[in-house]
C-alpha cells in the first residue's frame, strides 16, 4: 500500500492515533464511517471495544511495527 492510497482524514486519523495514543484509537471523534473504512482497508483492527492500528496502518505511513507485532507478522 502506498503513503497516497490514504484520504487525509484517514491519514490524520492513523498520524494522530501514533502520536497520541500508543496505537489506540477509541478516544479519537472520528465519525463511523472514517473508522469503517480504516477497517475494511485493514489499517486498524478491532480488539475488543477498542480500535488498534494494524499492520497495514503502519505500512501505510512508513512506521516501523513494534516488536511484538513484527514477530507475529513473521
Amino acid at each position: 500500500m502506498s503513503h497516497n492510497s490514504l484520504t487525509d482524514t484517514q491519514r490524520h486519523v492513523l498520524e494522530d492515533v501514533f502520536d497520541d495514543s500508543e496505537g489506540r484509537t477509541e478516544w479519537f471523534p472520528a465519525s463511523a464511517k472514517v473508522l469503517q473504512g480504516l477497517l475494511n482497508r485493514s489499517l486498524i483492527a478491532l480488539d475488543g471495544e477498542h480500535h488498534l492500528v494494524g499492520e497495514a496502518g503502519y505500512e501505510a505511513l512508513g512506521r516501523e511495527l513494534p516488536a511484538p507485532m513484527a514477530a507475529e507478522a513473521t
